[in-house]
């Protein structure tokens, strides 16, 4: 069962705290917390007094319940789920048209996978700040009972985000974040092996350096994990897992259209795969006649 709380005015037990001394006021009704299984949410009606035409902003922060500080957004999130410090968020900006609006059915989500890689369960709560825009006077500011984000629930685990297929130049670039918790001091093999997008059918290669023993055309890398990292992460913008491919390992084409490529990443860890995923979405596929993306 989700944990939600319902949020009505200072008087609830959910620690609804007046912050501001304006005469402006906020207050949420129908609230509640709760996970899906890809994102966290916080939903709730808001009503606002004294902000005529005053653009107001709405910010959503999980913050976790033993320390109450904000959780860093462990991904990389060009968009409205990290402020400008690196935290998680979900944000959006209102303009009350009246004295007193209500804006109903609310809803601010983020991706779990934004939150950070832990081998163990760990608590968080959402805590949700009006504000006026202009001022960035906090109006109020209210908090949910918490929600738990589930660990991996072992000693290890790897997670794969952030893909990037970029069509070069001169070649094929595949570059990706990967978390990594429990591989302290391991030396890790990344590949990515090109498909047909029609088929599913690995490319083969004549390359000896570009080529596996069987034949099989390939990228790859060696990631080696700092003996004392617990967790090590390899970051889409500063230093994600970079995979690169020359066109000329590629099969000519037998054709002037060219022929439409995916890919598959697998990381190996010493012994066997450790994990994998299948880039066959539209925005992954490239021409490899065309040398760009379809």
């Amino acid at each position: 069962m989700f944990l939600g709380l319902i949020v009505l005015l200072v008087t609830m037990l959910s620690g609804v705290v007046a912050a501001s001394a304006s005469s402006a006021t906020a207050s949420l009704t129908d609230a509640r917390a709760y996970t899906t299984s890809s994102s966290a949410c916080a939903d709730f009606s808001l009503h606002v007094s004294g902000e005529l035409n005053k653009d107001v902003r709405v910010s959503v922060f999980p913050k976790y319940s033993v320390t109450k500080g904000d959780i860093a957004n462990t991904s990389y999130s060009k968009g409205t789920n990290v402020t400008p410090s690196g935290n998680l968020t979900a944000q959006e900006v209102l303009t009350p048209t009246y004295e007193n609006s209500r804006f109903d059915n609310l809803s601010y989500c983020i991706n779990l996978n934004y939150f950070p890689i832990s081998s163990y369960d760990y608590d968080y709560y959402f805590e949700v700040q009006i504000a006026e825009e202009a001022t960035d006077n906090l109006i109020d500011y209210f908090t949910f009972d918490p929600l738990t984000h589930k660990g991996l629930g072992s000693t290890q685990g790897l997670r794969i985000q952030n893909t990037v297929v970029d069509a070069q130049s001169d070649g094929v670039e595949i570059s990706f974040s990967l978390y990594i918790y429990g591989y302290a001091g391991a030396t890790l093999d990344a590949n990515v092996y090109p498909k047909y997008a029609s088929t599913g059918e690995q490319l083969r290669t004549k390359s000896s350096t570009y080529g596996t023993p069987s034949g099989y055309l390939v990228g790859f890398d060696e990631l080696v994990v700092p003996k004392d990292y617990k967790v090590a992460m390899w970051r889409q913008g500063s230093n994600p897992v970079k995979l690169f491919i020359p066109y000329t390992a590629f099969p000519k084409p037998t054709n002037t259209t060219g022929y439409d490529v995916a890919f598959d990443i697998q990381i190996f860890d010493g012994s066997d795969v450790a994990i994998s995923l299948d880039l066959s979405d539209a925005a992954s596929i490239i021409n490899i006649h065309k040398g760009s993306s379809t």
